[in-house]
């Protein structure tokens, strides 16, 4: 299947989860407000390495932008998802081999390996739960309250991030 095809599948799948189930969690009593997973942001996060800054960063603010319309928070997921675009490249340069990625190579489970996407996975779903959970509160007042929150949704956003992997990507031959 193309690249082009497979990414067009991805973004409305994670994004149908996410409006779908992810966000009416708390309403079915499934989930309480400390753990709020973000699962669309897998998008970005697995848009392959040779995919350039500024199309990544639209893309971003364009999957961010649809979920803060289907639950109106006013740019929060728009601008939480634009920032780790922004940061995609220059973790994933810091995180390189010495030779580099192979061609044609993307930043999955399979292609790089566990150990690779747990560091990878982590900081850049950290750094998005950290500017959705603060702009979201606005106060200092009760930081760890929403320092409880961004971990405890970020752990929960990264195991979903690896089932979704598990479950899609089948190992190389």
């Amino acid at each position: 299947m193309s690249i082009i095809i497979r990414n067009i599948i991805r973004f409305f799948l994670l994004l149908l989860v996410q409006v779908l189930i992810l966000n009416n969690l708390e309403n079915l009593g499934v989930a309480n407000s400390f753990i709020l997973p973000q699962i669309y942001i897998l998008f970005i996060l697995l848009l392959p390495f040779e995919t350039p800054t500024w199309i990544s960063i639209c893309l971003g603010f364009l999957i961010g932008l649809l979920v803060d319309f289907s639950i109106d928070t006013e740019g929060l997921h728009a601008f939480a998802s634009t920032s780790i675009a922004y940061f995609k490249p220059r973790l994933t340069q810091s995180l390189s081999p010495r030779d580099g990625y192979d061609f044609n190579s993307e930043p999955t489970l399979r292609d790089q390996g566990l150990n690779w996407f747990l560091v990878y996975g982590s900081i850049l779903i950290f750094i998005h739960h950290f500017f959705l959970f603060f702009l979201e509160k606005l106060a200092w007042s009760n930081f760890f309250g929403t320092l409880l929150t961004i971990v405890l949704s970020a752990a929960f956003s990264l195991i979903l991030a690896l089932i979704y992997q598990f479950t899609v990507y089948q190992k190389k031959r």
